[in-house]
Protein backbone atom coordinates (compact mmCIF):
# COMPACT_ATOMS: atom_id res chain seq x y z
CA UNK A 1 0.00 0.00 0.00
CA UNK A 2 1.27 3.21 -0.93
CA UNK A 3 2.09 6.32 1.33
CA UNK A 4 -0.48 8.39 -0.49
CA UNK A 5 -3.12 5.08 0.12
CA UNK A 6 -2.40 5.19 3.35
CA UNK A 7 -2.76 9.05 4.09
CA UNK A 8 -6.11 8.89 2.07
CA UNK A 9 -7.14 5.99 4.14
CA UNK A 10 -6.33 7.07 7.50
CA UNK A 11 -7.80 10.69 6.90
CA UNK A 12 -11.27 9.69 5.71
CA UNK A 13 -12.05 7.77 9.14
CA UNK A 14 -11.37 11.05 11.24
CA UNK A 15 -11.84 14.54 9.32
CA UNK A 16 -14.11 15.45 12.70
CA UNK A 17 -17.43 18.15 12.34
CA UNK A 18 -15.19 20.75 10.62
CA UNK A 19 -13.53 18.63 8.13
CA UNK A 20 -10.13 19.56 8.92
CA UNK A 21 -7.14 19.21 6.19
CA UNK A 22 -4.81 16.80 8.13
CA UNK A 23 -4.65 13.42 9.08
CA UNK A 24 -5.62 11.31 12.26
CA UNK A 25 -6.74 8.68 13.83
CA UNK A 26 -10.02 7.50 14.84
CA UNK A 27 -9.08 8.15 18.10
CA UNK A 28 -7.76 11.57 17.77
CA UNK A 29 -4.53 10.73 18.20
CA UNK A 30 -1.42 11.46 15.79
CA UNK A 31 -1.37 9.49 12.67
CA UNK A 32 2.20 9.38 12.46
CA UNK A 33 1.87 9.88 8.63
CA UNK A 34 5.60 11.71 7.96
CA UNK A 35 5.09 15.56 6.16
CA UNK A 36 1.48 15.48 7.34
CA UNK A 37 -0.77 17.57 9.72
CA UNK A 38 -2.09 15.40 12.69
CA UNK A 39 -4.28 16.38 15.88
CA UNK A 40 -3.95 15.30 19.15
CA UNK A 41 -7.33 16.07 21.31
CA UNK A 42 -5.25 16.55 24.27
CA UNK A 43 -2.89 19.05 23.00
CA UNK A 44 -4.10 20.26 20.26
CA UNK A 45 -2.45 20.44 16.72
CA UNK A 46 0.89 18.62 15.64
CA UNK A 47 3.31 18.51 12.65
CA UNK A 48 5.01 15.27 11.56
CA UNK A 49 8.26 16.11 10.32
CA UNK A 50 9.74 14.12 7.42
CA UNK A 51 12.11 12.03 9.95
CA UNK A 52 9.09 11.55 12.21
CA UNK A 53 9.79 13.55 14.70
CA UNK A 54 6.37 15.67 16.19
CA UNK A 55 7.02 19.67 16.73
CA UNK A 56 4.02 22.55 17.54
CA UNK A 57 3.60 24.52 14.00
CA UNK A 58 4.32 28.08 13.70
CA UNK A 59 1.55 30.52 13.50
CA UNK A 60 1.55 30.96 9.45
CA UNK A 61 1.45 27.02 9.20
CA UNK A 62 -1.80 26.95 11.51
CA UNK A 63 -3.35 30.21 9.63
CA UNK A 64 -2.89 28.54 6.37
CA UNK A 65 -4.25 24.31 7.26
CA UNK A 66 -6.72 25.18 10.32
CA UNK A 67 -10.20 26.39 9.36
CA UNK A 68 -11.22 27.77 12.56
CA UNK A 69 -8.42 30.29 11.95
CA UNK A 70 -8.12 31.15 8.40
CA UNK A 71 -11.87 29.57 6.14
CA UNK A 72 -10.45 30.43 2.91
CA UNK A 73 -6.88 30.24 1.61
CA UNK A 74 -5.82 31.82 -1.51
CA UNK A 75 -2.02 31.98 -2.98
CA UNK A 76 -0.70 32.88 -6.43
CA UNK A 77 2.54 34.79 -5.74
CA UNK A 78 3.71 33.33 -2.18
CA UNK A 79 1.49 34.99 0.02
CA UNK A 80 -1.25 33.45 1.95
CA UNK A 81 -4.99 35.41 2.49
CA UNK A 82 -5.67 36.56 -1.47
CA UNK A 83 -9.25 37.73 -1.44
CA UNK A 84 -11.04 36.52 -5.17
CA UNK A 85 -13.91 39.19 -5.84
CA UNK A 86 -15.69 39.61 -8.94
CA UNK A 87 -17.44 42.82 -9.75
CA UNK A 88 -18.99 44.71 -12.88
CA UNK A 89 -18.71 47.94 -14.12
CA UNK A 90 -21.05 49.99 -15.84
CA UNK A 91 -19.90 53.15 -17.96
CA UNK A 92 -22.22 55.80 -19.43
CA UNK A 93 -22.24 59.20 -21.30
CA UNK A 94 -21.81 61.61 -18.20
CA UNK A 95 -24.14 64.69 -17.84
CA UNK A 96 -21.36 67.03 -18.75
CA UNK A 97 -19.94 66.18 -22.05
CA UNK A 98 -17.69 65.13 -22.64
CA UNK A 99 -17.54 63.05 -19.53
CA UNK A 100 -18.38 59.45 -17.96
CA UNK A 101 -20.86 58.08 -15.47
CA UNK A 102 -19.73 54.43 -13.45
CA UNK A 103 -21.43 52.24 -11.34
CA UNK A 104 -19.36 49.79 -9.93
CA UNK A 105 -21.45 46.72 -8.33
CA UNK A 106 -20.45 43.44 -6.89
CA UNK A 107 -21.55 39.98 -8.35
CA UNK A 108 -19.78 37.86 -6.12
CA UNK A 109 -17.82 38.92 -2.84
CA UNK A 110 -16.99 42.42 -4.99
CA UNK A 111 -17.37 45.80 -3.98
CA UNK A 112 -19.97 48.33 -4.77
CA UNK A 113 -19.23 52.15 -5.61
CA UNK A 114 -22.25 53.92 -6.03
CA UNK A 115 -23.11 55.19 -9.37
CA UNK A 116 -20.62 58.42 -10.04
CA UNK A 117 -21.47 61.27 -12.79
CA UNK A 118 -19.18 63.78 -14.34
CA UNK A 119 -15.96 62.50 -14.79
CA UNK A 120 -13.98 64.54 -17.12
CA UNK A 121 -10.59 63.65 -18.86
CA UNK A 122 -7.91 64.16 -16.00
CA UNK A 123 -9.64 64.38 -13.19
CA UNK A 124 -10.56 62.18 -10.20
CA UNK A 125 -14.38 62.44 -8.85
CA UNK A 126 -15.06 59.96 -6.06
CA UNK A 127 -13.64 56.70 -6.65
CA UNK A 128 -13.31 57.24 -10.34
CA UNK A 129 -10.49 58.70 -12.36
CA UNK A 130 -9.87 59.12 -16.10
CA UNK A 131 -6.30 60.37 -17.25
CA UNK A 132 -5.71 63.26 -19.52
CA UNK A 133 -6.41 61.13 -22.62
CA UNK A 134 -9.78 59.77 -21.66
CA UNK A 135 -8.52 56.27 -22.83
CA UNK A 136 -7.29 55.05 -18.83
CA UNK A 137 -10.05 54.12 -16.31
CA UNK A 138 -8.98 54.07 -13.03
CA UNK A 139 -11.39 52.49 -10.13
CA UNK A 140 -9.31 54.18 -7.21
CA UNK A 141 -8.03 51.64 -4.01
CA UNK A 142 -10.15 53.97 -1.72
CA UNK A 143 -13.55 52.78 -3.27
CA UNK A 144 -12.08 48.94 -3.01
CA UNK A 145 -11.50 46.44 0.04
CA UNK A 146 -7.69 45.99 0.58
CA UNK A 147 -5.28 46.62 -1.82
CA UNK A 148 -5.73 44.98 -5.72
CA UNK A 149 -2.90 42.35 -6.61
CA UNK A 150 -4.53 41.47 -9.70
CA UNK A 151 -7.09 42.33 -11.84
CA UNK A 152 -9.01 40.91 -15.06
CA UNK A 153 -11.54 42.48 -17.18
CA UNK A 154 -13.93 41.14 -20.22
CA UNK A 155 -16.52 43.06 -21.86
CA UNK A 156 -19.86 41.30 -21.27
CA UNK A 157 -22.21 44.46 -22.56
CA UNK A 158 -21.24 46.63 -25.66
CA UNK A 159 -23.87 48.65 -26.85
CA UNK A 160 -21.49 52.00 -28.13
CA UNK A 161 -21.19 48.85 -31.40
CA UNK A 162 -17.29 49.80 -31.51
CA UNK A 163 -14.81 47.00 -32.13
CA UNK A 164 -12.93 47.38 -28.83
CA UNK A 165 -11.70 45.48 -26.48
CA UNK A 166 -10.79 45.77 -22.61
CA UNK A 167 -7.30 45.71 -20.92
CA UNK A 168 -7.00 45.55 -17.66
CA UNK A 169 -4.90 44.96 -14.67
CA UNK A 170 -2.99 46.27 -11.17
CA UNK A 171 -1.60 49.04 -10.72
CA UNK A 172 -0.63 50.92 -7.64
CA UNK A 173 -3.21 48.62 -5.58
CA UNK A 174 -6.31 50.33 -8.04
CA UNK A 175 -7.95 48.75 -10.67
CA UNK A 176 -7.10 50.57 -14.43
CA UNK A 177 -8.78 49.62 -17.77
CA UNK A 178 -7.70 50.94 -20.97
CA UNK A 179 -9.80 50.63 -24.25
CA UNK A 180 -8.23 49.46 -27.12
CA UNK A 181 -9.46 49.04 -31.21
CA UNK A 182 -9.55 45.39 -31.94
CA UNK A 183 -7.98 45.42 -35.54
CA UNK A 184 -5.13 47.90 -35.09
CA UNK A 185 -4.75 47.93 -31.07
CA UNK A 186 -4.71 51.68 -30.67
CA UNK A 187 -6.35 53.23 -27.48
CA UNK A 188 -9.56 54.87 -27.66
CA UNK A 189 -11.41 57.53 -25.43
CA UNK A 190 -13.47 55.79 -23.56
CA UNK A 191 -15.71 59.42 -23.58
CA UNK A 192 -16.13 59.42 -27.08
CA UNK A 193 -17.26 55.30 -27.11
CA UNK A 194 -20.10 55.81 -24.20
CA UNK A 195 -21.72 58.35 -26.77
CA UNK A 196 -22.82 55.67 -28.85
CA UNK A 197 -24.09 53.35 -26.04
CA UNK A 198 -23.44 51.74 -22.63
CA UNK A 199 -20.55 49.84 -22.01
CA UNK A 200 -20.44 47.10 -19.31
CA UNK A 201 -17.43 44.90 -18.07
CA UNK A 202 -16.95 42.11 -15.70
CA UNK A 203 -13.83 42.28 -13.62
CA UNK A 204 -12.73 39.36 -11.64
CA UNK A 205 -9.78 40.82 -9.20
CA UNK A 206 -7.85 39.43 -5.68
CA UNK A 207 -6.92 41.47 -2.90
CA UNK A 208 -4.69 41.12 0.12
CA UNK A 209 -7.76 41.47 2.64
Amino acid sequence: MSELTQHKKMANTNLHSVERYYAGNPDGSLSGIKGQYCKDTLTGYRYVNTDGTVTVPTTNWEQIFDPDVKDYIIEGDGNSGRVFRFANLVIQDGLVIPSIKCTFSSKWNGDTIATTDNITKGATVGDFSLNPGGDMLTIENSGLSGDVKMAFGTICRNYSLASILVIAGAMSNDIVMMFTNINTGALVDITTLVNAGDIQVDVIYFTDA
